[in-house]
């Protein structure tokens, strides 16, 4: 609804707009990590930030809308997913004020980001209305595919 002249005082470009939310998202992250339980696990913590980030995001009315057009448009999609590992750097910073190491810390961004893009996938596919669900479906799955065991010692 706005002329092209506005819109592009707002945003560089078609791309800028849909890679705009994604920014957002990781502030949004931060967020979830800097307000949960001070003395959480690793595991604790990152259940936390995924559940927090899922709902937290799903309230808002015009996150179905970019899921469409990222699904309908890869141009869309490929903007959005240009500002990832910008996103995940962030994450992994705000993780490594809460972990004993840099190391876990970046697992954590990584798992984090994946957990909510595959809840996201299932929420979205499956008109869910609640994102809890989704989550607790990924963090199932997680539990049965990543059965990691210790390394061995090596003699």
């Amino acid at each position: 609804g706005s002329s092209r002249r506005t819109f592009f005082r707002h945003f560089e470009s078609k791309r800028d707009l849909m890679s705009h939310p994604v920014l957002s998202y990781g502030t949004s992250l931060t967020q979830a990590i800097e307000s949960s339980p001070a003395h959480s696990s690793p595991a604790g913590l990152f259940r936390h930030v995924v559940l927090e980030v899922a709902r937290r995001t799903v309230s808002d009315s015009r996150t179905r809308q970019v899921m469409e057009i990222a699904a309908k448009y890869p141009a869309a999609r490929e903007a959005q997913l240009s500002r990832i590992a910008e996103v995940q750097d962030r994450v992994a910073q705000a993780f490594a004020k809460r972990c004993n190491d840099e190391f876990t810390a970046h697992v954590l961004a990584g798992l984090t980001l994946s957990a909510l893009s595959l809840s996201y996938r299932a929420w979205f596919a499956q008109g869910k209305k609640d994102i809890a669900a989704a989550v607790d479906l990924v963090f199932a799955q997680f539990v049965t595919v990543v059965r990691v065991q210790p390394p061995s010692t090596r003699g």
